[in-house]
Order: C-alpha cells, then sequence, then structure tokens
C-alpha cells in the first residue's frame, strides 16, 4: 500500500517539474522581450498599470489549416501600446508593431510539417510604458491540410402564405455547419444579395415579403462555418419544374373551404396552352395524381367531392400543356378543415338611430367555439378593415355604433374557428345620404298648440316626418313637403302634459333625426305685457319697455319686424324683466323703422303685448364747404355741401348778428344725397335790414336727432 503512495507521488513530482519548466521557459522568454523593448529611451508620465489582455481564437482543442491563421484579439491599456508578440511552441515567431496608436492584424505562421500534429501558442502585449500583459497558452490546437467546407442545402421548398408573402423552406443536412444564409434576386436577370444572415438553430425557414404579387423571385441558402459557404441549387416563386420554353402558371393559391373542399387559384402566363391539368398528392411532392383538366385560359378550380377527407394535408400543382410539352407551378400544401365552416347568408344592414347601423345575418356554422367577424369599408377608402366580432348566433345581428352621414358603408363577414375561417358571405352596401335639420325647437302657443321650427340642412329631401311620444312609442302627426321648416301640432295635446318631438328627414337611401326635445302645452291664462315703449336711444340702439302684468310668468319673448321681414325672435329674458335694448342691423339707405312686441310665456300659456315701432338713429354726417356771397345790400346768398347717407332729412341755418345769440332763419330744406358730394345745399337770406357783421352756420336733422354744425362763416352788410 505504502509502495503504491511512493510511486504515485514520483510520478506526479515528474509532471509537475515538467510544466515548471514550461512555464519558466516562457517566463525567460517574456522576460527577454521585455528587456529588449526597455532598451528604449525612457518615457516619462507613463502609467505601470499593465494593458489588458483577450485572445479569442483560436482556442484550445480548435482545429486550423497549417498557413497563416489569423489571431482574434482584444487589448486595453491607460498607456499607449507599442507592439505584440505571437510565440509559438513556447519560441518567439513574430513582433508586430503598433503604429498611429492603431492595432495591427496579428497572426499565428503554422508550417506543413505540422500538419497532424498538435501545437501551442500565446501572445504578449506590451505598451510604452513597456508594461507586459500575457494571453493564456492555448494548447492542443490541431493542424490539418485544409478545413472542411459544410455540406449544401438540397432541399429547399418556396411556399406562399399570401400574395406577396412567401416561406422559404430547407433541411439542416450538415453537422459542422454553423449559421445560414439566405439570398436573393428579383427577375431571372436581377443581381444576387444577401437578405439574411443567423446562427444554426432548430428550425429551418424565413418569411419574405414580395413588393408585389406578380413579382418573380429566386432563393438560394448558404451553409456558413468558420471555413466558408456552401451555396444551394436556385429555386423561383414562378415555376418548379417542366420545360424551360413553356411558361409555368404562377401565384398559386390553396384555400381549404370545408373538409372536402379546397379552392385554387393561379395565373395563367402562356397564350398557347391546349389545357391545364390540376395535379394533387396526399403524401410527398413524387406521387401527384390527375384530379382534372381544364380548358385554355382557366386560372381557377374547387377541389370537391373528389377523395378529400377532413383534417388533412394535401399538396397541389398545376400543369399547362401544350403540343409536346409542358411545365408546371410550385407545389402549394393545404390542409382541409377538420368540420365544415360555411359562409353567413342574407347579409343586410339598416339604420337605426343616427350613429347605429345594425348588421344582421343568417349563419349557416353552429359552435359554442365559432365566432363571426364583421369587416366594413368606407368609401371612397375602398379597403375592408375589422370592425365587429360577435357570436354566430343568438342574436343574429351586431350593432355598428360608427356611422355618421354622410358616408357609404359596405359589409362582410365570415366565420373562424381561430384557426381556420369560412369564406366571406356576400357584401351590403348602407348608403348614408340623410342630414339631419339643424336648430330644432319648439314653443307652446295658447289653445295646446305647439309650434315647431327647424332649419332646412339638406339638398335631397322628399320630404320631412314630424313624430311626436309622449311615453316611449313614436307616432307620425305630419308628413311635409322637402324645404319645410316648420310644422303646428295642435292634435290631442293635453295641456301641463309633457310630450316629446322630433323631425325626421327622408332621401332615398337613408334618414336622420334630429334630437328630440321636450315641450309642454299651456291653456292661455297668463297676462300679456302692455304699454310696450320703443325708443331710439342712441346711435344703431332702439330700448324696449313695457309693464310686467303677470306673476306666473317663466320667461319673456322679444320678436322683431320691419318691412322687409316678418316677425321673428330676437331674444328670450327671465321672469320678471321689463326692458330690452336692441341693436337691429338694416342695410344702408333703407326704412330703419322696426316693430317690436313682447309674448309673456307661462308653463301653460303665452300672451302678447301690443307693437310698438322706433326708426333706428344713425350718425348724420355735418354739412362742409360753408360760403356766403352778397347779392345786394340786404341780401347774401348761403351755400354748402351735404355728407348724406339717408333720404328725408332736413337742413336747419342759422344765423347770428354782431355777438348776440344764432337763431334759426331757414328750417326744413329738403337735402338729397349725391354722390359723389357736389355744392347741392343752397338759401337765399334777403332780410338782412341792419347794418353789421352777419355769422351763419348750417346742420342737418332727419327728425330724432342733428348732425354737427359747419364751420361758422361771415359776411358784413352796410
Amino acid at each position: 500500500m505504502g509502495y503504491c503512495r511512493e510511486r504515485i507521488s514520483d510520478s506526479s513530482k515528474a509532471i509537475w517539474m515538467k510544466k515548471l519548466r514550461a512555464y519558466f521557459s516562457a517566463f525567460l522568454l517574456v522576460f527577454a522581450i521585455t528587456l529588449v523593448n526597455g532598451c528604449s529611451d525612457t518615457i516619462t508620465g507613463v502609467n505601470k498599470v499593465p494593458p489588458t489582455l483577450d485572445v479569442t481564437s483560436p482556442k484550445s482543442k480548435d482545429t486550423v489549416a497549417y498557413g497563416q491563421i489569423p489571431i482574434a484579439y482584444t487589448v486595453s491599456s491607460e498607456n499607449v501600446m507599442k507592439n505584440l508578440n505571437v510565440l509559438y511552441k513556447g519560441q518567439w515567431q513574430k513582433t508586430f508593431q503598433v503604429v498611429d496608436n492603431k492595432l495591427p492584424s496579428i497572426y499565428l505562421t503554422v508550417d506543413s510539417a505540422s500538419i497532424g500534429q498538435r501545437v501551442s501558442y500565446f501572445v504578449t502585449a506590451v505598451d510604452v510604458g513597456d508594461n507586459v500583459a500575457t494571453s493564456s497558452v492555448f494548447d492542443s490546437i490541431y493542424v490539418v491540410f485544409t478545413k472542411l467546407l459544410p455540406s449544401p442545402v438540397t432541399s429547399i421548398r418556396l411556399q406562399r402564405i399570401t400574395d406577396v408573402l412567401i416561406n422559404v423552406m430547407w433541411e439542416d443536412t450538415s453537422s459542422i455547419t454553423t449559421g445560414y444564409e439566405v439570398w436573393r434576386k428579383i427577375e431571372a436577370k436581377g443581381n444576387w444579395e444577401k437578405i439574411y444572415t443567423f446562427p444554426k438553430r432548430t428550425y429551418f425557414n424565413i418569411n419574405d415579403t414580395l413588393a408585389y404579387a406578380e413579382q418573380i423571385r429566386y432563393y438560394k441558402i448558404g451553409s456558413v462555418n468558420a471555413n466558408g459557404t456552401a451555396f444551394s441549387a436556385e429555386v423561383s416563386t414562378f415555376g418548379s419544374g417542366g420545360s424551360v420554353n413553356v411558361l409555368a402558371p404562377s401565384n398559386l393559391t390553396c384555400q381549404a373551404l370545408g373538409t372536402s373542399t379546397v379552392l385554387l387559384n393561379w395565373k395563367d402566363n402562356s397564350n398557347n396552352e391546349s389545357y391545364f391539368q390540376i395535379e394533387r398528392s396526399s403524401s410527398d411532392e413524387n406521387n401527384f395524381g390527375i384530379i382534372k383538366q381544364l380548358p385554355p385560359n382557366t386560372t381557377t378550380y374547387t377541389d370537391s367531392a373528389s377523395g378529400l377527407t377532413a383534417d388533412r394535408q394535401y399538396l397541389y400543382r398545376v400543369k399547362v400543356v401544350i403540343p409536346y410539352d409542358s411545365a408546371w407551378s410550385r407545389s402549394v400544401a393545404v390542409r382541409t378543415l377538420p368540420y365544415n365552416l360555411l359562409a353567413p347568408t342574407n347579409l343586410a344592414a339598416v339604420k337605426i338611430n343616427q350613429t347605429t347601423a345594425r348588421v344582421s345575418w343568417k349563419s349557416n356554422s353552429i359552435g359554442d367555439a365559432l365566432s363571426l367577424k364583421i369587416e366594413r369599408r368606407v368609401a371612397p377608402y375602398q379597403s375592408f378593415q375589422p370592425v365587429g366580432t360577435t357570436t354566430v348566433y343568438s342574436p343574429y345581428y351586431w350593432d355598428d355604433t360608427t356611422i355618421s352621414s354622410p358616408n357609404t358603408y359596405t359589409y362582410r363577414a365570415y366565420v373562424t374557428d381561430g384557426t381556420n375561417s369560412s369564406p366571406y358571405s356576400s357584401t351590403f352596401t348602407l348608403q348614408c345620404d340623410a342630414v339631419a335639420p339643424t336648430g330644432f325647437m319648439g314653443i307652446a302657443l295658447p289653445q295646446r298648440k305647439v309650434q315647431l321650427m327647424w332649419n332646412d340642412a339638406a339638398v335631397n329631401e322628399i320630404n320631412y316626418i314630424v313624430e311626436r311620444r309622449q311615453y316611449t312609442a313614436w307616432t307620425t302627426i305630419a308628413t311635409l313637403a322637402p324645404n319645410s321648416t316648420q310644422c303646428i301640432d295642435s292634435t290631442g295635446l293635453t295641456a301641463g302634459q309633457e310630450y316629446y318631438y322630433r323631425v325626421k328627414i327622408v332621401t332615398a337611401n337613408d334618414f336622420a333625426w334630429t334630437s328630440e326635445i321636450k315641450v309642454v302645452p299651456i291653456l292661455g291664462v297668463v297676462n300679456a305685457p302692455t304699454n310696450l315703449l320703443a325708443t331710439a336711444s342712441g346711435m344703431n340702439k332702439i330700448s324696449l319697455t313695457w309693464n310686467d302684468n303677470s306673476d306666473n310668468e317663466v320667461s319673456y319673448v322679444i320678436e322683431r319686424s320691419s318691412p322687409y321681414s316678418a316677425y321673428t325672435r330676437i331674444a328670450a329674458l327671465s321672469a320678471n324683466s321689463t326692458s330690452y335694448d336692441d341693436t337691429p342691423v338694416y342695410p344702408p339707405g333703407v326704412n330703419n323703422q322696426f316693430t317690436y312686441r313682447v309674448k309673456a310665456i307661462a308653463s301653460f300659456d303665452s300672451a302678447t303685448s301690443n307693437e310698438a315701432s322706433s326708426v333706428v338713429r344713425v350718425a348724420l354726417n355735418a354739412p362742409t364747404n360753408l360760403a356766403l356771397q352778397k347779392i345786394s345790400g340786404t341780401a347774401v346768398k348761403v351755400t354748402w355741401t351735404n355728407n348724406l347717407s339717408l333720404s328725408n332729412v332736413s337742413v336747419q341755418i342759422e344765423r347770428q348778428l354782431d355777438n348776440s345769440t344764432f337763431i334759426p332763419v331757414a328750417t326744413g330744406i329738403s337735402s338729397i344725397p349725391t354722390n359723389p358730394p357736389t355744392i347741392d345745399g343752397m338759401y337765399q337770406d334777403n332780410t338782412l335790414t341792419t347794418a353789421g357783421t352777419y355769422r351763419y352756420r348750417v346742420r342737418i336733422t332727419d327728425g330724432y336727432g342733428y348732425s354737427a354744425y359747419t364751420a361758422v362763416s361771415e359776411v358784413t352788410m352796410p
């Protein structure tokens, strides 16, 4: 027992002594390199912290080909780097200088004598302060004559998921493959480009999107390892077999429509075919059988009742046949549905209010796991978008609460179990072109009447329908012609009861309602206002006052008319009001007289005051250019320029003798405006019998007010 322990101990010592001698030799080499590097002049201002060196390739137990082998490394230092040194089999091999602070590419040189052997190396890094960093010793690196490339991919399949989405699939065929590259070119004369690069993984396919459905693309797969890339054969989306002299069908799509129905669509690229042949396989690419031959120019076929079973995958391809030649499309895989999903039928939509359309259908598929998807297209956008999901039955309708006018909505629906889908239903278009009236209001009139008023906002109405309800059910009370804007309801109303009204516009395609309003009819027991007065109280303002004779009114309504319009409502005031200031607007140069009346409104009644009228005062422009001319010893001619905007005004001329007061000497001289103004005012004063200085001034009046005076002019009489 003791002998065995002694022998093991001696063996361990021998191994450790051998390693110690190797590391000591390496230390002497590093020391020698440092000593040589240290022969340069001493550099001041450098840090004594050694660099950090990390070598990442090649590593221990790697396989390399003989020759120059690139070494991958990183180094960092607080000082500028000076050089790197490669030591091979424990001996210095090469020094790589750092120039302009740029780290060099370094390599290990292995000669052909080392083929079949295992070698070792390590690297040192030296900075300008002669600080040295040493990598680990990498050993057991096996040297071969040349490296092996991976085996190329031999089986590539293209599957068109949609018109523009292509899935590229292949099989992993080499244990030494470390990654893959997917290369693509567009059309036969295009240039190859690498579109995907990724490391080896457990699945081998990618999706690629076409710019448009008609585009033909070619693909090849590169199998990659450290020694290079091996490429597969090329495949294309155009056709997968047959004669190159025949344009094969392309864009083949297959859609399962049920347990035993598959819909095929393809593009016909030839113009001389004898017929198309539909081929199907239930196992693999080598077992296609003929299921149908179709006439020239056919581009669609439904495979049904011909041996298909539920929940099984099938391959399809379409062959074009010409005399003595043929070519076929790529094959497309499709799985029949586990059960039949039938399209909804009898799809319809009806508008039930301003913002809601009710979409209904007949369900032909029943199942708790099924749902119905509704899509909508809004003109002019012409693109269907999902808008709703509901059950396929109970209830058989869904409310779209996002509609508005004017718009055109087209609906379609399909059934899905979350994975598979039925065909679409037929489409249904709902035309919404009705624009509801605006400004809808109602007023309770005496004797249990209600006046309804609105603005006609549409140009395409067939009629207006006035509806009323007291509780929940709406009743039509009037059907009116286009362009109608009011209606009086006087049938079957009870004073003090609440009634609700709405107005519906009807067009050839649509209808729309106003919002509803509430009105309470009245009997007629409120006292009317009295002593209504209308007074021009300022420029462009008429002040109204009246006597409040009731104690049960809820408001006062002011109404106004002119020679050019009927009475219209201009204001609603709170109870107990007795005055109101109106600032009417009227065209220049027209009659500016307005007539008013005031209504007292009670809960069940209204009563109207007397009428009162007033003319709006406007600012009168003062006359200008006043001039005097002696006619004789007792007569003077007075002239001026009128600056008027209204007719039916008069002129007042005033005169002053010496320092006495101004007195009127002429009033009521009619003046008619001219454009442009001229010297259109003239008066001859023949009463100057007393010698002295006479001063004159002129102003305009409209009977309600005066303009400013002209400047004063004077004349001296003998």
